[in-house]
């Protein structure tokens, strides 16, 4: 927690101006899917 406000687990881009760290639950459409609320896919690959 930085300057004590607690990340939104809904947000789908968790750090602002940031687009290659996403939380993966908000974008999941599928109920059999699970994931916890701080699950994240981070890409350091720009190229692509």
């Amino acid at each position: 927690m930085k300057d004590g406000k607690i990340p939104n687990p809904m947000t789908i881009h968790p750090i602002s101006g940031y687009d290659k760290e996403i939380y993966v639950k908000p974008t999941l459409k599928n109920p059999n899917i699970i994931v916890g609320d701080f699950t994240y896919i981070a890409d350091s690959n720009s190229d692509k």
